[in-house]
């Protein structure tokens, strides 16, 4: 077989050269005039260039206002256990008990201490009662006294007349006797005036209003005793699941204590908190649609939308406490919220999402 010599190919490689060097010539060039086009907003054209891009971040479902940590009001040992875990209950529904046994005596002595005070504010109104009696009672004799003191006054009265007109049947000595008489029944008012005087400065008002407020203040301290015999019964705070009881019987609690008896889901709609890195925050907007499954891809496949995004940029959540945020990580987050569209099999509470958002609406202007 015959092969052409290499100085006939040597053309053909020199041409594939020349054109391959034209090619990336032109592309800098456009690259070039690109550049020079966009100027000082080539940060802001790159920017929008990345709106519309979908984003993809990891997550964990919630519900509003996270997971609640309870624990009793009242220190204490642990009595009673009155729910389970997976347990769907109403608000108010007792879910446990400390000893209560000190806080059942004293409400007990808090009642019985009412019951002593509403007795002696009965008490003090009987005696007010019997006192408006006394003081109608010498109210009348003063009445008396003084419409003897009136009548003896007109016996005076016509004796002088007669006098006057010279009757035999009026002596001196009658006159003098009436004078007396009524100064008899003078002095007799005055003692029965002083008697009122004296009944009404004993009257027992006072008693009663300080019996009234005893009952009063005995009826706050029942009330705060019972408060505080409430406190030992842990409560649900809402509708909602008891997802782990971490108590016992026994288990003591107190002001110190760190770790809760109960944690507790609200009901409510349950959404993905998402964590977004900040070189990605730009592309994410209220309204984007997501799609949202499981961080292993297992599963099934959920839809929502941007409900709410973050207005900083914030510690990574504490996955062992849902309330807090990890101290001490540099790693900060924008949490965008992302609703999940009703399905039969909706995701767990903690559960890892993986999510990817559509980009924003608009291009960054």
């Amino acid at each position: 077989m015959k092969h052409s010599p290499r100085w006939l190919r040597l053309p053909w490689a020199l041409g594939g050269v020349l054109v391959l060097g034209s090619v990336l010539g032109a592309a800098q060039l456009m690259n070039f005039n690109k550049d020079v086009a966009a100027g000082p907003n080539d940060d802001r054209a790159r920017q929008n260039a990345l709106v519309g891009q979908g984003v993809v971040c990891l997550g964990r479902v919630d519900v509003e206002g996270g997971l609640l940590n309870l624990g009793p009001l009242q220190p204490g040992a642990v009595a009673e256990i009155l729910c389970y875990e997976g347990q769907t209950v109403r608000k108010d529904t007792e879910l446990l008990k400390v000893n209560d046994e000190p806080f059942v005596k004293k409400a007990a002595e808090a009642e019985a201490g009412v019951q002593v005070a509403e007795a002696q504010l009965a008490q003090a109104r009987q005696a007010l009662e019997a006192f408006k009696e006394i003081i109608r009672q010498q109210q009348a004799a003063v009445d008396g006294a003084r419409a003897k003191l009136g009548a003896a006054q007109a016996q005076l009265d016509q004796a002088e007349r007669m006098k006057k007109l010279n009757f035999s049947q009026v002596s001196a000595e009658d006159i003098e006797l009436a004078k007396r008489n009524v100064e008899g029944h003078k002095a007799a008012v005055t003692a029965e005036e002083a008697k009122l005087e004296q009944v009404r400065k004993s009257s027992p008002d006072a008693k009663v209003e300080e019996a009234s407020r005893n009952v009063d203040y005995r009826k706050a301290q029942l009330e705060q005793a019972r408060e505080a015999l409430g406190r030992c019964t842990l409560k649900a705070p809402q509708d909602g699941t008891v997802l782990q009881l971490l108590a016992t019987v026994g288990s003591q609690y107190g002001p110190q204590s760190q770790t809760p008896a109960v944690i507790f889901a609200p009901n409510g709609e349950r959404f993905v908190r998402l964590e977004v890195d900040q070189e990605y925050a730009s592309r994410i907007s209220l309204g984007a649609t997501a799609t949202i499954h499981d961080e292993t891809n297992v599963g099934p496949v959920y839809y929502g939308k941007v409900l709410r995004v973050g207005d900083a940029f914030l510690p990574i959540r504490n996955p062992h406490g849902p309330d807090l945020m990890a101290s001490g990580s540099n790693n900060r987050v924008l949490e965008v919220i992302v609703s999940i569209e009703q399905n039969s099999t909706m995701p767990r509470i903690g559960q890892r999402m993986r999510a990817t958002i559509g980009g924003a609406a608009t291009a960054v202007r």
